[in-house]
C-alpha cells in the first residue's frame, strides 16, 4: 500500500512531508489545497490544518480508491488554455489524472508545459513544453530516470514528449520525476542515477522488518516491482516470487535475489549518518544487509525494462534469512 507522501507527488501535489502523514503546505497553491481538501472528503479520509500543515488522520485502503475519489466528468478539457507558462501553477483539477503528477514535476524544475493529454487509455500521452527550456538537460533526465520509451519531437512554438507507457507508469514516472532535486540539473545523467538510486536505498533503509516481520519491506517491493513483472506473487513462507520474459526471450535466464528480513529491528528515532560513500546509524543495526542488495536488484529491473536484452529474469526475495534462511528453505 502506497503512503501519503507518494500518493500525493504522484497525483500531483507539491507539498513537502515533516512527519509520516504531516505535510507543509506552503508551497502549493490555494486553488489545489481547496480541490485536495475536497477529494479527501469525497474518499472519507479525515484530516485536520493546523499552521499550514496538512495532517492526514487515515491511510487510504489502496491506489484504485485514491483514484477514484480524485476522478470526475469532464477533467482534463481545457486544459493548457488558461495556463501561461511560467507565470501560474497547474491547477491538479483541470489536469489529466494520470499525468498530472509528470506535469506538475516538469515545471516544478522549470520546464513549463503548455498543455498535456494522459491518452484517456486508447493512445499515447504526450506533453507539450514550451521551446525556451534548457533541451540538452531535458534529455539528461529523461535517461536518467529510464524513460527511454519517450519520442520527443520539435514542433514549431513547442517540444512535444510523446510517452507510450501505461497509466500506472505515467505515475510511476511522477514519483521518480519527484525525487529529482534543482541542484541536480546539470550534474550529468550518471550523477543523477547516482543520486535517485541512494534516495531509494535510503528509503528502504527505513522500513522496519526483523526476520519474521517482513510485511512493510515485502509491501514496498511487491509495488516497485508489479509493474516491472510478468508474473508476481507471495509463495506459503512469504518470499516474493516474480519473473519476467524480455523480448523474444531468446537469451540466459538471470536469478536476481535478496533477502527482506535485517537481523535486528531498527532502532526508532535513528537517523541514518553519512560520511560520502560511508553510511552508518545514529544508533542500532543500519539495516544494508540487506536492503542495499534490494535495492541493487530493484535498480536492475527497472533497467532491464528499459534495455535491449533479450532473456528471461527471476526475482527471489526470501524472508527471515538472518535467523537460518528459513524462506529459502521453503
Amino acid at each position: 500500500m502506497k503512503t501519503w507522501n507518494q500518493l500525493l507527488k504522484r497525483h500531483g501535489w507539491m507539498l513537502s512531508e515533516e512527519e509520516r502523514n504531516i505535510f507543509n503546505c506552503k508551497n502549493e497553491t490555494e486553488l489545489n489545497l481547496q480541490f485536495l481538501w475536497g477529494r479527501l472528503e469525497k474518499a472519507h479520509i479525515p484530516f485536520t490544518i493546523k499552521d499550514d500543515k496538512l495532517i492526514l488522520l487515515e491511510e487510504i485502503d489502496s491506489e484504485a480508491s485514491w483514484i477514484e475519489a480524485l476522478q470526475f466528468p469532464g477533467r482534463g478539457r481545457g486544459e493548457g488554455l488558461w495556463f501561461r507558462p511560467g507565470q501560474e501553477v497547474p491547477k491538479v483539477s483541470e489536469l489529466d489524472l494520470y499525468i498530472c503528477g509528470l506535469v506538475r514535476q516538469l515545471n516544478r524544475l522549470g520546464f513549463y508545459t503548455m498543455g498535456s493529454c494522459d491518452g484517456h487509455g486508447r493512445r499515447a500521452a504526450h506533453v507539450m513544453i514550451t521551446k525556451n527550456c534548457d533541451i540538452e538537460m531535458l534529455q539528461e533526465l529523461l535517461l536518467a530516470v529510464g524513460m527511454k520509451r519517450v519520442h520527443l519531437i520539435e514542433r514549431h512554438n513547442h517540444y512535444q514528449l510523446q510517452l507510450r507507457c501505461s497509466e500506472h507508469e505515467l505515475l510511476d514516472l511522477a514519483e521518480s520525476w519527484s525525487q529529482i532535486e534543482e541542484s541536480w540539473l546539470g550534474k550529468g545523467v550518471e550523477y543523477i542515477k547516482e543520486q535517485v538510486f541512494y534516495r531509494q536505498l535510503e528509503y528502504l533503509l527505513m522500513i522496519p522488518g526483523a526476520s519474521g516481520n517482513e510485511g512493510k519491506v515485502r509491501e514496498y517491493v511487491i509495488d516497485r516491482l508489479s509493474s516491472y513483472m510478468d508474473h508476481l506473487t507471495v509463495d506459503h513462507a512469504g518470499n516474493v516470487l516474480a519473473e519476467k520474459t524480455y523480448r523474444n526471450g531468446h537469451g540466459p535466464t538471470i536469478l536476481l535475489n535478496a533477502h527482506l528480513d535485517t537481523v535486528y529491528e531498527l532502532e526508532e528515532g535513528r537517523e541514518i549518518i553519512k560520511n560520502g560513500t560511508v553510511w552508518s546509524s545514529s544508533k542500532g543495526i543500519l539495516g544494508a544487509d540487506d536492503r542495499a542488495g534490494v535495492a541493487v536488484v530493484l535498480h536492475l529491473v527497472e533497467h532491464l525494462y528499459q534495455s535491449s536484452f533479450s532473456g528471461k529474469v527471476k526475482v527471489i526475495f526470501t524472508v527471515e534469512e538472518e535467523c537460518g534462511l528459513v524462506g529459502a528453505a521453503r
